[in-house]
């Protein structure tokens, strides 16, 4: 996975939040989390009934993530909830070559810790 460190930082609302790389321990709070978004049905393309992962197959995922040098996801964190990932592949280049800020909002977090 292309590295990144963690970033603590705080909100425009004063939320204090936290970004880093997404770790296997993550997957079932990463599944939960998409769950809970696609089941508002608000913006998206797949509908609840049809995200059928299971929680090796996100373990699997995030692995191929972590062995690959131009591959990366990040989680955003606040008061240990997981409120935001983002997965990022650099599609044919071998490694990332240029780093630009990131920005995050935070979400109305509805899942439990």
């Amino acid at each position: 996975m292309a590295s990144f460190r963690k970033v603590n930082f705080q909100s425009k609302g004063g939320k204090n939040l936290l970004i880093r790389t997404a770790e296997k321990s993550d997957a079932a709070r990463i599944l939960e989390m998409t769950k809970s978004i696609i089941s508002e049905n608000i913006y998206t393309l797949t509908e609840a009934d049809e995200l059928n992962l299971a929680v090796e197959e996100e373990v699997n995922f995030i692995s191929q993530h972590l062995e690959h040098s131009s591959k990366i996801i990040l989680v955003a964190e606040h008061e240990g909830l997981l409120i935001g990932n983002l997965d990022f592949a650099n599609g044919h280049r071998l490694d990332f070559k240029v780093v630009r800020p990131a920005r995050f909002e935070l979400a109305t977090p509805t899942m439990s810790r």
